[in-house]
Parts: C-alpha cells; sequence; structure tokens
C-alpha cells in the first residue's frame, strides 16, 4: 500500500467513514472537507444538507420499512415496501435558492436484492416534476446524480421528496441516498 493510500485510510477511520464501493470514496471526502471547511459560498450560498435538514425535524419520513434513518450523519437509509403499497419517502418543504441542483449518491447497500427504484421529485401546489428517476440492480450498485432544479421551483415553497420503491420483490432492497443536498449549479 502506497503511503497516499495508508493515509487516506487512517483520515477515514479518523473521521468514522465507512466507504460501502469506491464511487463513493470522493463523495465522502468532499463531504468531509466541507464540514471540516464550512460551505463554500457560489451563486448566493453554500450547500443545503438534507441529512442535516431531517434531524432538525425539517422534514419526515413516510412508508419506509423498519425505521429509515441517517446514522452517520452523511446519508439517508430508504428501504422500500410492497406491501405499503406507495413508495418509502422522506418529504422537504423547503424554499430553494435559484441556480440550484440536486445531488446525491445512490447505492444499494446489499448485492442480494432485485433492484430499487431511485426517484426525487418536486412538487408546488399547482404541479410536479420528476427530476431523477434512476435504477440500480445487483449489477449496479452505486450512481452519482446531479440534476438542475428548474427555475420554476425555485424562489417558492415547494416539496422536495426522496422516494425509492422496490424491484420485483422487496427483499434485500437496501436503499441508500448518500450525502442528498442542494447545492449551487454556477451561473
Amino acid at each position: 500500500m502506497s503511503l497516499a493510500a495508508s493515509e487516506l485510510g487512517r483520515f477515514l477511520a479518523q473521521h468514522k467513514i465507512l466507504v460501502a464501493a469506491p464511487a463513493m470514496v470522493l463523495v465522502s471526502l468532499l463531504l468531509l472537507l466541507a464540514r471540516e471547511n464550512g460551505p463554500t459560498p457560489a451563486s448566493g450560498g453554500g450547500p443545503i444538507d438534507l441529512v442535516a435538514r431531517l434531524r432538525a425535524r425539517s422534514g419526515w419520513i413516510e412508508n419506509a420499512v423498519g425505521r429509515a434513518r441517517a446514522e452517520d450523519g452523511h446519508g439517508l437509509f430508504l428501504h422500500p415496501s410492497m406491501a405499503r403499497q406507495r413508495p418509502a419517502q422522506a418529504v422537504f418543504p423547503i424554499t430553494l435558492p435559484p441556480r440550484s441542483c440536486f445531488a446525491a449518491g445512490l447505492m444499494l447497500t446489499s448485492a442480494r436484492g432485485d433492484g430499487v427504484i431511485f426517484e426525487v421529485e418536486l412538487a408546488s401546489r399547482s404541479e410536479s416534476r420528476t427530476i431523477i428517476r434512476e435504477v440500480l440492480a445487483p449489477d449496479r450498485q452505486t450512481l452519482d446524480v446531479w440534476r438542475p432544479i428548474p427555475a420554476r421551483f425555485c424562489d417558492r415553497p415547494v416539496e422536495l421528496r426522496l422516494r425509492t420503491r422496490p424491484g420485483p420483490t422487496d427483499n434485500w432492497d437496501w436503499a441508500r441516498f448518500e450525502a442528498p443536498r442542494i447545492v449551487p449549479c454556477g451561473g
């Protein structure tokens, strides 16, 4: 193991960062740097951490199997259930700044399931729109997503909904939104 790799391993262990998949290393490091150095303002503000908002009770969970949780400060476990007939979801009433993007890592935390559908939806009083719909299966267990928020959903109260739906069955459909956040899109 090289010196840089061993230093990275110690750094991740010291800050209690568990990396389940190589694609999530970059996300975890960027989040740690943002947490230690504070948010970097761009286009009017820094990131909005949705896990922190959930912990502050500025959002809620519906229809998740067991206890949906944001246990490590970085991610949100949101396991879907077929029995509930509705998606598991985290709901955030929020006013989004202009030129915002949604960013997160999507992951399956078990290779034994048959897939999970991840969705991100915005809803105002007059309309709703799904901005992300991705299917992860055992052959593709992680995916980083970054999508602009349509301007008509910014600068007014909306609900941001992070959802999971089961694949053909809900056995082992252990789903996680890693570091879900609203970030400035830039210019």
